[in-house]
């Protein structure tokens, strides 16, 4: 089923060359310069900083509820960054986010809510 995902030239080209270290190289670079601004602490800068990153690795989930084409179900791809470049990066900033995320106007926390909100709009077509 990858496979199938992965001839599809409109989203995907086959490379030659692992740009893993290259894009770390690029991400540490940033994360230092950060560091010497004091935009960042050295503490910060050693927790989100991956010095032996890993490739992304693609795998897909299949939509059972689709039909089958040539005999095969439809499948959703996945990028797996586990052990990437900016992993850690994204964990720092999911949790230093948290507490605005629902002083935005259009934040919706859960189904409960998204009801809760529906049910006050009056002037739905």
């Amino acid at each position: 089923m990858v496979e199938e995902h992965l001839k599809n030239e409109d989203f995907y080209c086959q490379t030659t060359t692992n740009l893993t270290e290259y894009h770390n190289k690029v991400v540490t670079k940033k994360l230092v310069s950060m560091e010497t601004k004091g935009e960042i602490s050295e503490k910060i800068l050693k927790g989100i900083q991956n010095e032996i990153p890993k490739t992304a690795q693609i795998y897909v989930l299949p939509k059972v509820h689709k039909k089958k084409v040539n005999n095969h179900y439809p499948s959703r791809p996945i990028i797996s960054g586990i052990g990437n470049a900016t992993e850690k990066i994204s964990h720092f900033v999911d949790e230093h986010i948290k507490p605005f995320v629902p002083m935005i106007p259009s934040y919706i926390k859960d189904t409960t809510d998204f009801i809760t909100q529906i049910e006050k709009i009056s002037d739905l077509p």
